[in-house]
């Protein structure tokens, strides 16, 4: 029997950009609830609004904090870091926009199906992993 985690949807393409290194800061509206700062989060691929597929968990992800961006010079000036460019749906639009820093990141070497499609879900609780049958890439 495997350990009870909290899953976090993360939409395509942006959770693969995790797994790869590539992103390091996650943009959300809020601050990353404390509960889940420094725990590992099971990361769930979500297709997003143009995608059909179903939603997958592709590997866990630690998160460190959050901080705040001021501005939008300040929010474009970390894009190398969260990936959010001018063209996508997640545009800096005067909202409070808070980067959650990725601290660590494990991907699995196959996905893992969701039961269900997860359309709006951030925090999902109680997926049940068992972390020793689990392969992670190095």
């Amino acid at each position: 029997m495997g350990k009870k985690y909290t899953g976090i949807s993360i939409q395509t393409p942006y959770a693969m950009m995790i797994l790869r290194g590539e992103k390091t800061v996650e943009v959300r509206t809020y601050p990353i609830p404390k509960k889940h700062i420094m725990k590992w989060l099971v990361l769930i691929e979500a297709p997003g609004k143009r995608r059909r597929s179903s939603s997958r968990i592709i590997g866990i992800v630690r998160f460190g904090g959050a901080f705040l961006y001021s501005s939008e010079k300040e929010f474009y000036s970390d894009v190398g870091k969260h990936l959010v460019g001018r063209d996508s749906g997640f545009i800096w639009d005067g909202s409070k926009k808070y980067g959650w820093q990725i601290e660590s990141v494990k991907s699995f070497e196959e996905e893992i199906p969701c039961d269900k499609k997860i359309r709006g879900v951030v925090f999902r609780r109680n997926i049940e992993i068992d972390m020793d049958k689990i392969k992670t890439k190095q």
